[in-house]
């Protein structure tokens, strides 16, 4: 999943490391790079992303993305209120996919 950023980041970096490059076109590529960053966080390109996974996982005869283990944060930090689980590993993922959009943008 972390391709899909990071190919826009090295685009990016090339386009500003350009010998031929001005300060308007830099300015237009990082519009750009927001602007697919922005296309990204959505569920339906997630949901997408997430399908690819599963089937080149299923290609390659490798595990599925599941939960990781399930642990109980100390009680100092939760009191008496049960801990959060994840549904599906889909759910979690999909958290984890906005963060990291949201961090890059």
């Amino acid at each position: 999943m972390a391709i899909l950023v990071l190919d826009l980041f090295e685009n990016l970096n090339r386009a500003a490391q350009s010998s031929r490059s001005s300060v308007s076109a830099i300015i237009t590529a990082m519009q750009t790079t927001a602007d697919a960053l922005a296309e990204l966080r959505t569920d339906d390109a997630f949901k997408e992303v997430f399908a690819d996974v599963v089937s080149t996982c299923q290609d390659l005869d490798i595990p599925l993305p599941k939960l990781p283990r399930q642990r109980r944060p100390p009680q100092r930090f939760t009191g008496q209120a049960a801990a959060h689980n994840w549904q599906s590993a889909e759910d979690y993922f999909k958290c984890h996919f906005f963060q990291f959009i949201d961090n890059s943008v």
